[in-house]
């Protein structure tokens, strides 16, 4: 199946946000699933999903008016996706797991590129994930972490 990253853009900039009393709701009404995943992410076009993502970054921007917003963008492993959403800046970022933060979104279209660093995607034997009594062992291969970029948005018009 070939994914159309511009057709999503274009539904992008129709899309409605919305300021709701509630920051998760209004975070995952607001969220996005970038078109792609993550493990078909390489080389060859890093570049054009930075650029896209850099751009779905210019669209909240403008959608927001003269609203301040933090977007941000992260790594749902389990899923395969690449994510973003919006929130007023005043909120702190909806999430409750660790946050491993990245200052560009380039790094983090880089870390799809070389999953051996997420924890979701490790292979990771039944005999590692418990010990001789069968209790699930808690260590750091397991601890959940989200890698997240984000960036305080002020309203400009697109170029």
């Amino acid at each position: 199946m070939k994914i159309d990253i511009n057709k999503f853009l274009d539904e992008l900039k129709d899309e409605t946000f919305m300021y709701v009393g509630n920051v998760n709701d209004m975070a995952q009404y607001n969220m996005f699933i970038f078109p792609i995943n993550i493990k078909d992410i390489n080389n060859n076009n890093k570049d054009t999903i930075i650029s896209k993502l850099e751009y779905s970054k210019d669209i909240c921007k403008q959608k927001w008016g003269d609203k301040n917003h933090i977007f941000y963008c992260w790594i749902d492993e389990m899923a395969g996706q690449i994510r973003f959403s919006t929130i007023p800046t005043r909120n702190r970022l909806p999430f409750s797991a660790k946050l491993k933060f990245y200052s560009t979104i380039q790094e983090l279209v880089i870390l799809c590129i070389h999953t051996e660093k997420l924890n979701y995607l490790k292979e990771i034997s039944f005999e590692e994930a418990f010990d001789d009594l069968g209790q699930f062992i808690e260590d750091d291969i397991f601890e959940k972490r989200i890698n997240i970029f984000s960036e305080d948005i002020l309203n400009r018009p697109l170029d």
